[in-house]
């Protein structure tokens, strides 16, 4: 079968952008129309010609807007830029058309139509009446007009912001001397100035330059030096990333949502902040004391290397990490890099790779037309100025249905920006080049294989991200590298020895590795969920937070040109984790013993790529699978690591918890006998609390600590009750004595804990006497902390919460005042402890709890500042 589509034109004038653009906005304005004039709007005369409109848009678009980061004309490039901006703007306008927003909703409510369609055609209805809503068609005039004005401006920041990046020409100035160390071809063609009359080479800025000298550099002022200039590219986005996060703060809110990621997350797979935050922060907890051993791994070497030049060490900084990860690799691997590179020459790796997904995926590759023709890829692959700097995919045209039946294919353009092979040697890839490489092209095999009819309905971004990353896993596997790994001398593959050497430099750096894809998706989460932070300081103190950077004295503003924010993944940087985990799984369950097996191939291509939009990702992946997806394959190579250093450290605790629980003092045991059975029961007592319970407690008291009231409330109102019913609808939740290993003893938190723990047994179960009793004690606990304190509280909970606790305290009261009237239908036992405990809910002081309260919170203060026009805040004290 011949090729289904014209092949696609690249060369395009700046006047041709502009008359392309005039003519796409016009041919979808009135197809808008002609939809919001139908008077009995149907599938077939609104949602489908809105769909096929926007398949139609799409295709002639986004060739135009794509020649920005490729063009060598700088006309082309600013005529290519402005059509982003002028299309953006036109499709605010469109997603807000309130007579074709009336005519889709027309259809979803229309049950005899909606039920005749095939369920792709159904999802198309609800997926595009959900969007008109999520842009805020369904908003008062002056609200849709803010709305759409912060569309535009945003989509004008990201452009802006992206531009910067990708022409940026800064560099610094280097002697031979002070780059010793760095290989032979990197000196090759270099450009000289002079510097103060010495001659130095230009050392740009952009990463493939950058990453060498900190890996080579054998002067750590020099990758200081280098380090500092690339950290600190494009200032002036930092202005332009704190307006987007205000702005999207902004239209969030008008749109009725808690927070931007709360927006940007509701149509991704792992669906909101609080999910995201727990599983980062699992993933913190699981890798941080391997980080700490991988980072002292990492001073003992830049230690010896010190000493050894005469030098002091002062300790390890960001500058140094690329240079002492791959010599912490080679010394565990006896990995030589260069030796590496010679397997992954550019120009035998890509057509290697490229067979491979194919024959995987059952699928040919050809350079002209061909039977059963799916779609074209286009590569640049080459530097040259003013071109984007980084490994990206542009999906240039989307495949869909046409109206007439036939298919558009679809045309993807891998661009990079590799160093031009010289006569002599072609560009040899390090292997992490490599491993993107194949990550880049599993995002084109996922747009060349999708087969949905309606292109507009899109995928989750992590979606995409987990089909794109499943097969790096091949960067690891002997059998897969031998297939397109060979010498550039030789043509011979990579022997078995140095693929077993490669799989063993894979652990040294890898938490610390991973930990820096977390801190970057926490970031992203708080930026989006509390906007009142600094977003260039933010980032470096996450960063030294959760990943070990130390940037020194040295002042740097990466945040700049972390582009993912202003490309799509604002609120979705987690994406890359979620899909790091799921992936593993993906290739683990149906790769692991034949890399490249046709069967679960086949079934790869059916159930994940195929679909495309056309249904629940989840769907997709649970099918391929034939479950949901876990994140134990992502972390099998720390599992030896991570478990003594997580859960043995834990049990310790509880066991001591135990025993001051129990009364015990230290030193107080009458025999070993004793301490072994109070340790056993502890050990006991943490095993049997499932793994996400533990996730969860651990995820509210980190929350508590650092006063995250929005994910506080998430937890505490969806995920309290979720794992309630899944795990205790029968039974109290976990022992507070056992929870306290997770928490580290914390006081107040057991204390808060121990309030949801009596409370669930008083809903779900039916609580004893001495459980009576201890709720009151716990409940005097928690109000003498409130009360005695000599000023605000370092302790922010839920409105909801505070509202639950008072509730529940004055429920719990009634409750024990009809148990105890009931004198009858108690035990001679229960009414001695009653009459030995008068004060237990002690109508007295009961009311005398809650006049404190009042009187604490000085409400009527408030009330009074508020009917006199004064400053609240200040009232309340």
């Amino acid at each position: 079968m011949a090729r289904y589509s014209a092949p696609l034109q690249l060369n395009y004038s700046a006047e041709d952008i502009q008359r392309g653009v005039e003519k796409a906005i016009a041919d979808a304005s009135k197809v808008l129309d002609s939809v919001a004039a139908q008077s009995a709007p149907t599938f077939a005369n609104a949602v489908a010609p809105l769909a096929q409109s926007y398949n139609v848009f799409a295709a002639a678009t986004r060739v135009l807007t794509f020649l920005q980061y490729v063009s060598p004309s700088e006309a082309v490039r600013d005529a290519s830029s402005k059509a982003d901006m002028v299309l953006d703007g036109f499709a605010v306008e469109r997603d807000m058309h309130a007579g074709a927003f009336t005519a889709v909703r027309a259809v979803l409510n229309n049950y005899d139509e909606m039920s005749g369609l095939d369920p792709e055609d159904q999802r198309l209805v609800e997926h595009m009446e959900k969007q008109f809503r999520r842009n805020g068609v369904q908003l008062g005039a002056e609200q849709r007009q803010r709305v759409s004005w912060i569309d535009k401006r945003v989509g004008k920041l990201e452009i802006d912001f992206v531009r910067n990046i990708s022409q940026d020409k800064s560099c610094v100035l280097l002697s031979c001397q002070e780059l010793d160390g760095l290989p032979a071809e990197f000196f090759s063609n270099r450009k000289v100035k002079l510097s103060d009359g010495i001659k130095k080479l230009v050392v740009a800025t952009r990463p493939a330059d950058i990453k060498l000298v900190l890996q080579h550099a054998t002067s750590e002022a020099t990758r200081k030096t280098a380090y500092v200039a690339h950290a600190n590219r494009c200032p002036e986005n930092i202005a332009l990333l704190r307006e987007a996060v205000d702005l999207r703060l902004e239209k969030a809110t008008l749109l009725g949502y808690a927070s931007y990621a709360e927006y940007a997350l509701e149509d991704s797979m792992i669906k909101t902040p609080g999910a995201v935050v727990e599983m980062e922060m699992d993933l913190v907890a699981k890798l941080l004391p391997l980080a700490r051993k991988e980072m002292a791994q990492l001073c003992a070497l830049k230690r010896e290397e010190q000493e050894a030049a005469g030098l002091t060490f002062t300790g390890i900084y960001e500058w140094d990490y690329n240079r002492y990860t791959a010599q912490a690799a080679a010394q565990q691997s006896k990995l030589d890099v260069g030796q590496v590179k010679e397997y992954f020459a550019l120009e035998m790796v890509l057509p290697g790779i490229l067979q491979l997904y194919a024959s995987t995926l059952g699928l040919n590759i050809v350079e002209a037309d061909g039977s059963a023709f799916i779609g074209d890829v286009l590569l640049d692959l080459y530097e040259r100025p003013d071109k984007y700097q980084e490994i990206a995919v542009w999906p240039i045209r989307l495949g869909f249905e046409r109206e007439d039946g036939s298919r558009e294919t679809p045309v993807s353009a891998l661009v990079a920006s590799f160093p031009e092979p010289t006569a002599a040697v072609p560009h040899l890839l390090s292997h992490n080049s490599a491993i993107s490489l194949v990550q880049a092209l599993g995002h084109i095999f996922q747009n060349l294989c999708a087969k949905s009819k309606w292109a507009c309905c899109k995928l989750p971004r992590d979606y995409m991200t987990i089909s794109a990353q499943m097969f790096t896993q091949w960067m690891w596997q002997p059998a897969a590298l031998r297939t397109f790994a060979r010498h550039y001398q030789t043509n011979e593959p990579i022997p078995e020895e140095l693929c077993a050497r490669l799989a063993a430099a894979r652990a040294p750096g890898s938490a610390l590795k991973e930990l820096r894809q977390v801190f970057r998706g926490l970031y992203d989460i708080d930026i989006h969920t509390n906007g009142n932070f600094d977003v260039r300081s933010h980032y470096n103190e996450v960063a030294a937070r959760v990943a070990l950077v130390n940037n020194g004295d040295a002042d740097v503003g990466k945040a700049a040109t972390l582009a993912h924010l202003m490309e799509g993944y604002s609120g979705l940087y987690a994406s890359f984790m979620l899909a790091a985990m799921a992936s593993s799984d993906m290739f683990e369950s149906r790769f692991a013993t034949d890399i490249a097996s046709p069967r679960a191939g086949a079934d790869f291509r059916a159930e994940v790529l195929q679909p495309g939009g056309s249904r629940d990702p989840a769907t997709s992946i649970e099918r391929f699978l034939g479950r949901q997806p876990t994140s134990q394959a992502f972390l099998t190579m720390y599992q030896d690591n991570f478990e003594d250093e997580e859960f043995v450290g834990n049990i310790d605790v509880v066991a001591d918890s135990y025993a001051n629980v129990a009364g015990i003092e230290e030193g107080e045991y009458d025999d070993d006998e004793l301490l072994q059975q109070q340790q056993q029961q502890a050990q006991a007592g943490v095993q049997a609390i499932p793994e996400q319970v533990r996730r969860f407690l651990g995820h509210l008291y980190r929350n508590l600590l650092s006063s995250n009231v929005s994910d506080l409330s998430y937890n505490y109102e969806n995920q309290f009750a979720r794992l309630s019913e899944k795990y205790y609808a029968k039974a109290s939740w976990p022992d507070p004595m056992f929870v306290a290993a997770l928490v580290g003893d914390d006081g107040i938190f057991l204390t808060l804990y121990r309030e949801l723990y009596y409370r669930h047994i008083y809903s779900r179960l039916h609580p004893s006497l001495e459980t009576r009793f201890r709720s009151f004690e716990n409940y005097c606990d928690l109000f003498n902390y409130i009360l005695n304190s000599d000023g605000p509280l370092e302790l922010e909970l839920p409105n909801q919460w505070l509202w639950d606790i008072v509730d529940e305290f004055i429920y719990q009261f009634q409750s024990f005042c009809t148990h105890r009237s009931r004198l009858n239908k108690r035990t001679a036992e229960e009414v001695e402890l009653l009459k030995a405990n008068p004060q237990v809910w002690n109508t007295y002081s009961v009311l005398n709890v809650l006049y404190s309260l009042i009187q604490k919170s000085n409400i009527n203060q408030q009330l009074l500042a508020s009917q006199q026009g004064d400053d609240v805040v200040e009232a309340a004290g």
